[in-house]
């Protein structure tokens, strides 16, 4: 399995938008940090419209402007509400919800649901979702029932890791939900995706990992 590879070149992560670029129309960046994610897919097929959230306005004035790419300074998660963000300068794809500390900087942000934000946007599909979000992950899934029952997201790509822990959700969760929906996770590997139809406790080791669900 594929756990503790960190760089998207190497990782599965930048291969699997070449997958996908000639057939994904829209790409829903959530947690889009610097907006590395977003400009590769845009490098790769430059007719797709991005919507980037990031809640930190620092990070969202380093995200390279492009005609088919839209920021939102928010935060997307279960209810729609004022959360606090620990924004850490030095480690920016640290920041997170969950993990308070010395070098982080507290910030109160708007936190929106993807069904809400779903309801306000027109775009075309198929489409992807990129969940990057430190641990608060299971959080945006549970705010995006209405999307996943109607299946507006073909891909979800979604991040697991140690700051699960600090949450205190599992990856186990994010499986059970999409059962619900007929998705399919699959294991994010360097060689592609490897389908798990069921889920292996195993996996529940809090060490980084992607994974993508796929609609049925």
């Amino acid at each position: 399995m594929n756990f503790n590879n960190y760089d998207p070149e190497v990782n599965g992560e930048y291969s699997f938008l070449q997958s996908i670029s000639a057939e994904v129309q829209t790409l829903f960046d959530v947690g889009a940090h610097t907006g590395a994610y977003s400009h590769r897919l845009l490098s790769l097929a430059p007719q797709v419209r991005v919507f980037a959230f990031e809640p930190i306005e620092e990070l969202c004035a380093r995200i390279t402007p492009h005609p088919h790419l839209t920021i939102f300074p928010a935060a997307i998660g279960d209810a729609i509400r004022t959360e606090t963000v620990f924004y850490n300068p030095g480690n920016p794809g640290l920041t997170s919800i969950h993990i308070p500390g010395v070098k982080m900087r507290p910030v109160e942000v708007v936190q929106y649901t993807l069904d809400h934000v779903v309801g306000e946007l027109a775009f075309l599909r198929p489409a992807l979702a990129k969940i990057d979000v430190e641990g608060h992950e299971i959080y945006v899934l549970q705010g995006m029932t209405k999307c996943l029952e109607r299946g507006l997201f073909k891909w979800i790509q979604f991040e697991y890791g140690g700051t699960y822990r600090l949450s205190a959700r599992l990856l186990e969760e994010a499986f059970a939900i999409f059962r619900i929906y007929s998705y399919t996770v699959h294991h994010l590997l360097p060689t592609g995706l490897l389908p798990c139809p069921f889920f292996d406790p195993e996996w529940e080791n809090f060490e980084y990992s992607n994974w993508v669900a796929i609609k049925n």
